[in-house]
């Protein structure tokens, strides 16, 4: 008995899967592939009207199952992706990769555009019509149901502002978006706004150099904790706007590693580190402990386990420092110059002199000790 049970269950199973995967002619030349508890479909070569062409015959069969876990196109020399290309497939991942991506139209994927969870755009050129990204992100927020996001290693140059921006409604299952390895220089304001349940945002390895007190405003605060990687960029000091990320109303894992950041202004970064809940990550930077750091060692005991790997010019950390270390640094309200504290005896020497705090027998005097 039971084993007529078993053998009816295998039989059932096999003919789930080969009508997942029908005969080979079906998607040609396509191909259909059944992996584990998967069936997706893989077009290797091809020009956008053949795609059309395969999905289009198989929208008019009855009996071919509709619905795939994948799929990939892959190594296309000239991609023209037309409106309703799918026909009436839908695919749970979307995945383009080592392609001349020319063109997607707004409708290209509109047969999926309610039941697709991961997109992702890899290893391909995008024309210069998508790689500005505002017509790009015109097709991406069309999916409802988007769980996951990778454009990655393209030659993407911006995120426009309100990129994620849909009228009526907003895509509250995205959780994870990866743009890292393209070539971004800008971010749009309120680009991520309407994403209240996003987790992770990588543009690590782009050229992003400005962020302002709105690239990562988000409308509604979250319980979630946000994790934003910006190492690998043209970051510098100065490109922090005064209260950049203070909108962004969640706890923050902020990773700024391998930029060029000498200090971290006390009006930007501050508040950020006094919340308990927020780390900033600052490994492979040129920091320099001078004047200008010396806020972090004021508010030590607020931020010492909020501030990660920020080293002096020695490779030590700066909480190996005092505070008193820099009491001149305030001293008649000068503007110390960048690279004046934490440096030599001498040039510290002709510093107060220079400001008149000692005279010029003084100051020849204490360097004739050095010598």
């Amino acid at each position: 008995m039971h084993f007529k049970w078993l053998t009816a269950f295998l039989l059932l199973l096999k003919k789930s899967t080969s009508d997942s995967c029908p005969g080979r002619w079906v998607f040609q030349p396509c191909h259909c592939e059944y992996s584990g508890s998967e069936a997706g479909i893989y077009c290797n070569r091809m020009n956008g009207q053949s795609i059309a062409n395969v999905f289009n015959r198989v929208s008019t069969l009855a009996n071919v199952y509709k619905h795939f876990d994948y799929l990939q196109i892959k190594n296309s020399s000239n991609l023209e992706l037309n409106e309703k290309i799918l026909g009436d497939l839908k695919f749970r991942v979307i995945k383009i990769t080592d392609s001349n991506i020319t063109l997607i139209e707004s409708q290209t994927f509109e047969s999926s555009y309610n039941f697709t969870e991961e997109f992702i755009l890899f290893r391909s050129t995008l024309h210069e019509w998508l790689n500005n990204g505002f017509n790009l992100f015109r097709i991406i927020k069309q999916f409802s149901n988007l769980q996951k996001l990778t454009i990655s290693q393209t030659n993407l140059k911006t995120i426009p502002e309100n990129a994620f921006l849909r009228l009526n409604s907003t895509q509250t299952q995205l959780l994870n978006i990866n743009l890292s390895h393209n070539r971004i220089k800008n971010i749009g304001d309120f680009a991520f706004y309407e994403l209240s349940e996003v987790k992770f945002i990588d543009f690590s390895y782009n050229r992003v150099k400005h962020v302002s007190q709105d690239t990562f405003a988000f409308w509604k605060e979250s319980e979630n904790e946000i994790k934003i990687d910006l190492s690998n960029n043209y970051l510098s000091t100065k490109c922090f706007e005064s209260l950049a990320f203070s909108k962004t109303k969640r706890k923050m894992l902020l990773i700024l590693a391998h930029n060029n950041i000498t200090f971290l202004d006390e009006t930007v970064f501050l508040s950020i580190l006094n919340n308990s809940q927020n780390k900033i990550l600052m490994n492979n930077n040129p920091t320099v402990c001078n004047c200008k750091n010396a806020w972090i060692l004021r508010e030590r005991k607020t931020i010492i386990e909020n501030l990660l790997d920020f080293l002096c010019e020695d490779g030590h950390s700066i909480f190996d420092r005092s505070y008193g270390d820099y009491y001149y640094c305030t001293l008649k309200n000068v503007d110390i110059e960048d690279n004046i504290c934490g440096c030599g005896t001498m040039k510290m020497v002709h510093f107060l002199w220079k400001i008149g705090l000692i005279t010029n027998y003084h100051k020849e005097h204490i360097l004739d000790e050095f010598h």
